[in-house]
């Protein structure tokens, strides 16, 4: 009879429990430049811990990218710190802007191949597992805690290649200044 009403107050909490999921909607860099995405993480249900994240830029295949993600991503979240979400003691949203190296979801270097004006759609993903009880109360069983494992939230986003001016382009107005100063000078001198 406990266990029927433990389950069916779970089922009830679970029904009325929001996770979500966002990240930054556009990054912009030159080829091989680094750019990487800010994040918004929240979770009122049990307590959700950061096991890894990811991109894939098919996304026709995300079952098949969990396995093997993107080469040139880095995960700094679930490599950089330890991150529980959820209800008190913990705190029920995780937000971070992104920092190079530092913080944020996790980074993507630009092809040098990747031409101006180049863009695609990644998805990217978190992976947790959730817990009834938080892995930070001396409590804490990971054998008996466990509500899921092996969850995965999914956000797109957009990467754009911006383009560098070519030395011709420099020097074009660089000659445009320079005619307009002059311009300037003499009709100073002639008034």
């Amino acid at each position: 009879m406990k266990i029927a009403i433990f389950l069916g107050l779970m089922l009830g909490v679970a029904a009325n429990a929001t996770t979500s999921f966002s990240v930054d909607a556009n990054v912009a860099g030159l080829p091989g430049a680094t750019v990487g995405w800010g994040f918004n993480l929240s979770n009122d249900t049990g307590f959700l811990v950061v096991t890894g994240t990811g991109m894939c830029t098919d996304s026709s295949s995300v079952a098949a990218c969990l396995g093997s993600p993107v080469a040139e991503y880095t995960d700094f979240l679930a490599t950089n710190t330890f991150s529980v979400v959820g209800p008190s003691p913990e705190s029920p949203t995780l937000n971070q802007s992104y920092v190079q190296g530092v913080s944020g979801l996790g980074s993507f270097l630009i092809p040098d191949w990747a031409a101006p004006s180049y863009s695609w759609s990644p998805i990217l993903f978190l992976t947790y597992d959730l817990y009834s009880v938080s892995p930070n109360d001396l409590a804490f069983n990971p054998d008996t805690d466990i509500l899921s494992l092996g969850q995965t939230l999914l956000a797109t986003s957009n990467i754009s290649v911006t383009s560098v001016p070519e030395p011709t382009t420099w020097g074009c107005v660089a000659a445009g200044l320079l005619a307009l100063g002059g311009w300037k000078w003499r009709r100073r001198r002639t008034v």
